[in-house]
């Protein structure tokens, strides 16, 4: 008897299937637009632009490789120097540095509005300023 009952669910089941089935086959080939052309389609015309035969022109046509451009590199950028608190070793030895590269008259003249001669008689406290009017003018620290 139960068989007899899952037999008669299994068939209500597949009727029910195919049913669901062919509606759902209606629905789709009744919103199918029409896709026959009406019309051969035509290929599009080419430009009138010449070929080029000079030998520069051939050869840039070529399937010579090409270089691949990159992107530039992007730097860190350098903590400003009033956020950081520099040497007194740092800048004398960026000082040292600009000398050795013939900027002397540059670092003297950056001294000179502290109106000192040397960096020791910088106040520490204005070691940030100094940097970063080297650093204004060109030298590295």
């Amino acid at each position: 008897m139960l068989e007899n009952i899952l037999s008669e669910i299994n068939e209500s089941l597949k009727v029910i299937a195919n049913s669901v089935k062919e509606k759902q086959e209606i629905k789709v080939l009744g919103a199918m637009p029409n896709v026959m052309p009406t019309t051969a389609l035509q290929p599009a015309p080419m430009p009138n632009t010449p070929i080029p035969t000079t030998p520069q022109a051939v050869q840039s046509v070529s399937n010579t490789p090409q270089p691949i451009p990159t992107a530039p590199v992007q730097q860190v950028p350098v903590q400003p120097a009033t956020e950081r608190n520099f040497t007194q070793e740092e800048l004398a030895r960026a000082m040292s540095d600009a000398v050795s590269a013939g900027k002397m008259n540059t670092v003297m003249s950056i001294l000179g509005q502290f109106n000192v001669q040397v960096l020791s008689q910088v106040d520490p406290k204005d070691y940030n300023k100094l940097a970063a009017m080297l650093i204004e003018a060109g030298v590295k620290i």
